[in-house]
Parts: structure tokens; C-alpha cells; sequence
């Protein structure tokens, strides 16, 4: 009779944990685990077995549906991009390793970093791709800008200092010509004023560069200077 007390919190204690027992078997039939969208598990945070809180993260999902790629503009390329209500917009083709994959530039951040004075844009990737895109990884791009008319595309080897160009005219002879230069890449240029349609330009390195110079072209080479011109 003295092990009484001590019996009775004993079975109270079983029927509490039977209560929650069968609580927590109830929450289980009524808990399901499922991903909103189709998607590939990037990070598990929990494994068979975990206890797992009401709210906790369990992991973390990567669609598969539709990707972003942030991708940084030079600011000085800013004016080139094509705009639609101030946002930038085109095609763009993004390179992962030799496969292309089609994309679609949507919007911009709101501001360039100050550091590196570049434009983050973002162009999306629908559907499935040639070769599974990977969270995290880098990636060339190529971004459709906006069309300039009358512009015409020549190699850096093209400019001569004070922004001009030798242009290859009649009797073989070259002449200094003032362009100007809408952009400058590491290897071409884009020239929108100062040309015609058809002129030919020398490209090849010139030790002596003057009006009226003569020169002679060979085939595959570029153009040479005459003797005695």
C-alpha cells in the first residue's frame, strides 16, 4: 500500500504518453510531403527518422521549370540594351560549356554596383534544356541590344588614334578618315558615322599612315606600302 502514490503517477505518465502517441500518430496520417513544383532537392536538412518541428525547413528545391541567370552588363553597354518601359529586354543565349541555351532578359537591378560598375540583368530559361542546368554555376551570355542603323562593325586593329580609319580608295591609295565610334570592344568596334556602303578599310598594322599613300593589297595578308610612296 506504500507503492501506491508512486503506482498511480506511474500509469498517469503511460496514459499521458499514450495521448500523445496517438496525437502524433493522428498529425502523421494527416501530414504530407510535397514539392510545389516540379523540382530537384538542392539541400536536405533532415533524414529518415529527424524530428522534424511544425515550421522547420526540411530542405530546400530547385525548379526545373524555369531558371534565372544573373548576368553583369558593363554600364558602359547600358545605352545598347533594348528597353520596354525602362526595363531591358531580347533574346540572349547563354553558353555552358559549349551547349547554347536559349534565354529571355526580362528586367535589371535597380542600380549598379559601385564597385565593379556593372548592371545585373536577368534572363530566364523555360522548359527543359539541352544540358540540366545547376544552381550556382557560371555561364558566358550573349544579349541581343538594340538596332543601330547605319552602323557598321570593324575590328579593333581598324582605329587608328584620334578615331580614324584608313579607307583603301582608288589608284590603291588610303586615306585618314574621321568616324564616330558608338562602342569599343576589347575586339571590335561599331562604327556609326563617317563611312559609306561598300568603302574598304585597312585593318592591318601601318608603321606610316599619311593621305594619298599607296598601298599595295595582298591576298590574305592586308595591304603593304609601296616603295618609294
Amino acid at each position: 500500500m506504500r507503492r501506491e502514490p508512486q503506482l498511480a503517477q506511474a500509469r498517469a505518465r503511460v496514459r499521458t504518453a499514450e495521448v500523445a502517441v496517438s496525437a502524433a500518430e493522428l498529425d502523421l496520417s494527416r501530414t504530407r510531403v510535397v514539392a510545389p513544383l516540379r523540382a530537384r532537392v538542392e539541400r536536405r536538412q533532415v533524414e529518415l527518422g529527424s524530428r522534424v518541428a511544425p515550421g522547420s525547413s526540411a530542405g530546400s528545391l530547385a525548379g526545373l521549370g524555369r531558371w534565372r541567370a544573373r548576368l553583369s552588363v558593363a554600364n558602359v553597354d547600358r545605352p545598347f540594351l533594348m528597353l520596354d518601359d525602362g526595363e531591358p529586354t531580347g533574346e540572349a543565349r547563354l553558353d555552358l560549356g559549349g551547349v547554347v541555351v536559349p534565354a529571355r532578359v526580362e528586367r535589371s537591378a535597380a542600380g549598379v554596383d559601385e564597385r565593379t560598375q556593372t548592371l545585373s540583368v536577368f534572363a530566364y530559361v523555360e522548359g527543359e534544356t539541352p544540358l540540366p542546368l545547376v544552381s550556382g554555376e557560371f555561364v558566358r551570355a550573349v544579349i541581343e541590344g538594340r538596332p543601330i542603323e547605319g552602323a557598321a562593325v570593324l575590328p579593333r586593329a581598324a582605329l587608328r588614334t584620334d578615331d580614324r580609319v584608313l579607307v583603301l580608295g582608288g589608284d590603291s591609295r588610303v586615306f585618314l578618315r574621321d568616324v564616330v565610334v558608338a562602342r569599343r570592344g576589347s575586339e571590335s568596334i561599331v562604327v556609326t558615322a563617317g563611312l559609306e556602303d561598300g568603302e574598304r578599310v585597312v585593318v592591318s598594322p601601318l608603321p606610316i599612315a599619311a593621305d594619298g599613300m599607296r598601298v599595295r593589297v595582298v591576298a590574305g595578308q592586308g595591304a603593304e606600302v609601296e616603295q618609294g610612296s
